[in-house]
């Protein structure tokens, strides 16, 4: 008889300075979720590095470092700790901070309170989001402009065949561009297809374009600013 192995739990890593909220999280998302705990930004950073979660579920609100600080920080280390792939999820209470999680290197955000039910499908969905387009075994998924190039199977930037970091939003946003075949696209309309429903600012989309433009400074082809209109992938002159 053929006997499939069960698939592993999607591994969750916990950042919040509350006791009572780890664990009350911690019941939530357990079985379904590999879930481990971290009372800090510090503690979090290095678990995260250790662990290699799928998902990170940040609160914004704790003493010493906060949750911007630990998606800046956690941003900054993708290179050495090879998490690029790993989506980071904040808690919020301020309608405020939801821009600003977006520009720290938030992938998503949840708005407190909220309910237990609705925080696993949220994180559901946006885990089965990351994988619904992995390919067959065999199969390779890659798209190529000049000297980049993205392994849409594994979520994997390289430039001249050596892989650059980039966080799971970045990533997407850098092959929407690529697709774009060299239309221009406004402010506007990148929001509309990559953060439906989520009230952010273009100011969102400029911070990410240029982080992305420095991570693939050695591109021979680039996601450039047309005034008053918008942007354009295109080649350098």
């Amino acid at each position: 008889m053929d006997v499939t192995p069960p698939k592993p739990a999607a591994r969750l890593l916990i950042v919040d300075d509350d006791a009572d909220i780890r664990e009350m999280l911690r019941d939530t998302l357990s079985p379904e979720f590999d879930v481990e705990l971290a009372a800090d930004a510090e503690s979090g950073l290095l678990a995260a590095g250790r662990i290699r979660p799928d998902l990170i579920l940040v609160d914004l609100q704790m003493p010493g470092m906060d949750g911007f600080g630990f998606c800046l920080e956690l941003r900054s280390r993708l290179e050495l700790s090879h998490i690029a792939d790993t989506l980071v999820m904040v808690m919020t209470g301020s309608p405020d901070s939801e821009r600003l999680s977006f520009e720290s290197g938030a992938d998503d955000y949840v708005g407190k309170p909220f309910r237990p039910g609705e925080l696993r499908a949220r994180i559901t969905a946006r885990l089965r989001a990351r994988y619904r387009r992995r390919p067959a075994a065999g199969d390779t998924q890659v798209l190529r402009s000049g000297n980049l190039e993205l392994d849409l199977d594994r979520s994997i930037a390289s430039l001249d065949g050596k892989q650059i970091p980039l966080s799971q939003l970045e990533f997407k946003l850098l092959g929407y561009f690529m697709r774009s075949g060299g239309r221009v696209v406004s402010r506007s309309e990148v929001l509309e297809d990559n953060w439906p429903g989520v009230s952010v600012t273009h100011r969102t989309v400029d911070t990410h374009v240029s982080k992305i433009r420095k991570a693939i400074s050695g591109s021979r082809e680039q996601i450039q600013s047309i005034y008053g209109a918008g942007y354009c992938w295109r080649a350098l002159d």
